[in-house]
């Protein structure tokens, strides 16, 4: 649902260059920690076991982001990515956590993020950026989930 609509936000943008990494990097994670913050901050508090989920969560927000000011060079093709990776994060991993009635509040946010990047981001017509940019939050989840684990272990093995 959300991939569709980077790939058409991506597609049609009517912004000029792309923004510097850290700009990008930067409104991501703002974007991922209001996502998490809906999904978490309520119940968390009265559920602390719910502490291992957000960990889980907030690593996996920190290995998309990593991974890819790491491993992607190209400007255009980072935002890509990044914008790829916030919507795959939205979908995947806060709207199956978020209380129900706060599902709105979700498609609101990840809504105006869409708005604002196809306002001001940078037009991506290379179709092969528009594949990596679409495989890289897949390729970006495996590593997150073995970072998860790794956790996991080393907050089990103490």
């Amino acid at each position: 649902m959300y991939a569709c609509l980077a790939c058409l936000v991506l597609f049609d943008a009517r912004g000029g260059p792309p923004p510097p990494i850290e700009t990008t990097v930067g409104a991501a994670a703002l974007v991922c920690a209001l996502l998490l913050a809906l999904a978490y901050v309520p119940g968390v508090i009265h559920r602390p076991r719910l502490v291992d989920d957000l960990c889980a969560d907030l690593l996996a927000c920190g290995t998309h982001a990593a991974g890819i000011v790491v491993l992607v060079a190209d400007p255009r093709l980072a935002y890509a990515c990044l914008l790829h990776s916030a919507f795959f994060l939205a979908q995947n991993r806060v709207l199956p956590r978020v209380p129900h009635g706060l599902a709105v509040v979700v498609h609101t946010t990840v809504g105006l993020a869409a708005l604002a990047c196809y306002l001001q981001g940078p037009r991506i017509t290379d179709l092969r950026q528009f594949v990596i940019s679409a495989v890289c939050p897949h390729g970006l989840e495996v590593a997150a989930r073995v970072v998860g684990h790794a956790h996991a272990l080393v907050v089990a093995s103490s």
